[in-house]
């Protein structure tokens, strides 16, 4: 065979060669980055899970209702309603705010549950704060609650990046084809 020909002949096998190495090399690199994103939020939202819990154990203090109202806004059609408290409390002398009720998503719904809320939230009323230990900034008044939906969102994530993470390593070990 002449060698133009046989380098010719190499350099097609090498290009099919990278091709099919390329398609499974960014198929792999893609899921792994997928995964980490969701490995990123499922953190994030076990985080928050773990925070409410032990905020039950927090130290209290006595805090004071600065405003308390009601707004639209919150939910799919942003139709419904919430409420938005803002605080103060002073931890060792300092004086912190904060707008946290709860960790989880708070009340959104009709505006007369959203109006009941508030009244346990009027302006200038004492209030129990809960603050955390290692960060006083860090604040909440109704300790300890954890929406079902945090659970949902940590199991979720969890089998989504176990999910995406067998995905490559299928494709690595030849048993998923990944072409163009």
């Amino acid at each position: 065979m002449h060698p133009a020909r046989r380098a010719a002949a190499a350099l097609a096998a090498l290009s099919l060669c990278w091709r099919m190495l390329s398609a499974r090399s960014v198929f792999v690199v893609l899921s792994l980055v997928a995964a980490l994103v969701v490995a990123l939020l499922g953190y994030q939202s076990l985080r928050t899970l773990l925070r409410a819990h032990a905020s039950a154990g927090w130290p209290q203090v006595i805090g004071s209702v600065r405003s308390s109202e009601v707004k639209r806004g919150c939910g799919r059609q942003r139709d419904s309603y919430e409420v938005e408290v803002h605080y103060g409390y002073s931890v060792d002398g300092l004086e912190y705010h904060s707008t946290r009720v709860e960790f989880s998503r708070g009340y959104c719904g009709a505006e007369a549950g959203a109006k009941e809320l508030s009244q346990s939230f009027v302006p200038g009323k004492a209030v129990t704060v809960y603050v955390d230990p290692a960060a006083p900034a860090r604040a909440v008044l109704l300790a300890g609650k954890a929406d079902v939906l945090m659970y949902l969102q940590v199991g979720i994530a969890l089998l989504t990046v176990i999910g995406m993470l067998l995905l490559p390593w299928r494709a690595l070990t030849g048993r998923l084809r990944v072409s163009w």
